[in-house]
């Protein structure tokens, strides 16, 4: 994450220093934003950002997604499935043992989902008659952006990296992704 207390100018003339000695191939910025992308560009090219983007988060697509496009920057996405909400697999009621982050992160456990829950109480039963599933839209929406290059999922074992190149292959139309993306900012709105 950015520290606010350092001005990304002082790690990028690191990172440019480094990579002229050969010891790294290209410099990314991570979780960034319009000011700093402009600061870190001073000093040197910028090949990569990633931050987290999904159907609730659209920063990176309000903010970002225009100065990668103009500045050729690849672009990826972290928090694709929003924790495992977008999936269905994560519902109000569900619990985590000690090994899953979610059960003692703040990040996490601080945070009002109410509304990501109203939204996919909506959107599953319509994905569902449209022979399509919660992995299916996250991964259409976010690889409709042109401007993304890449997707990430935390797939843990084979079976689910199987669900997620299943999901690739399957993807949800435009017009059930229109009516998906509609119900959500319906509901965010409120």
């Amino acid at each position: 994450w950015p520290d606010p207390k350092v001005d990304v100018r002082s790690t990028m003339e690191v990172m440019v220093r480094a990579q002229e000695e050969g010891k790294l191939g290209a410099v990314g910025l991570s979780n960034t934003n319009p000011d700093d992308l402009a600061k870190a560009q001073e000093i040197g090219e910028i090949a990569v950002c990633q931050g987290e983007f999904n159907l609730f988060q659209p920063y990176m697509r309000d903010n970002l997604f225009d100065l990668f496009k103009e500045a050729g920057i690849g672009c990826m996405s972290w928090g694709t499935l929003e924790k495992g909400i977008l999936t269905g697999r994560v519902t109000p009621n569900r619990t985590y043992d000690q090994t899953d982050v979610r059960s003692h992160a703040p990040w996490w456990t601080s945070a009002d989902h109410t509304r990501h829950f109203q939204v996919m109480e909506r959107i599953i039963p319509l994905l569902e008659e449209c022979g399509h599933t919660g992995l299916e839209l996250a991964l259409s929406h976010n690889l409709s952006y042109s401007e993304l290059s890449t997707a990430l999922c935390g797939a843990r074992n084979r079976q689910q990296l199987e669900g997620v190149i299943a999901a690739v292959e399957n993807p949800v139309g435009d017009d059930l992704l229109g009516e998906c993306r509609r119900i959500q900012a319906e509901i965010f709105s409120e």
